[in-house]
């Protein structure tokens, strides 16, 4: 017989079998529940440790910009390389910037920590909706190269990181 038994402390000859599957191995180990999700880097498959890796580049990439873009004047971002601040006033670049630190914080901290898990997906829609601006400050300044090389690759990987992390914040194994 294969299984989880348990005897009765009050007959010794009465044996029960536990049938449920999630309490034991066929071998009729006891089988340990999975570690808790959020926060969890080893042990939780390809898609996870991708989805780790792209939200640790988005968040020092958008931490960098963030921190230029609320300290630099907008004619050091622009010779910087920074041009889709152009149409833009400083309040508002400003605003942008702090929005892209705490996304970039968003992005780490709350899956990291297991506090507020949902705030991650959460920063990473934020950065889509940035995305799709940026694409549009580019588009209408006519650089299209920074729109299909760089916004267009940043908002596939947000968008990604979004996906993934809601699912796993569903309970979804992806």
């Amino acid at each position: 017989m294969t299984g989880l038994y348990k005897s009765s402390a009050f007959d010794h000859d009465e044996i029960r079998v536990l049938q449920r599957k999630d309490w034991a191995t066929p071998s009729g180990r006891l089988r340990l529940p999975r570690p808790p999700r959020h926060g969890t880097l080893p042990g939780w498959g390809v898609v996870n440790t991708a989805t780790w890796i792209v939200s640790g580049v988005l968040a020092a990439t958008f931490l960098i910009v963030g921190l230029a873009k609320s300290t630099m004047s907008k004619a050091q971002m622009i010779a910087s390389g920074q041009t889709g601040v152009t149409p833009w006033s400083l309040p508002v670049i400003r605003f942008v910037g702090l929005s892209e630190i705490a996304a970039a914080v968003g992005l780490i901290v709350p899956w990291l920590s297991g506090i507020a898990p949902l705030l991650t997906p959460l920063a990473a829609l934020g950065l889509v909706v940035l995305m799709i601006g940026a694409a549009a400050s580019h588009w209408s300044l006519g650089e299209y190269k920074q729109v299909f090389l760089v916004n267009l690759v940043i908002l596939a990987t947000a968008t990604l990181v979004t996906v993934v992390r809601f699912q796993q914040w569903r309970g979804v194994d992806v």
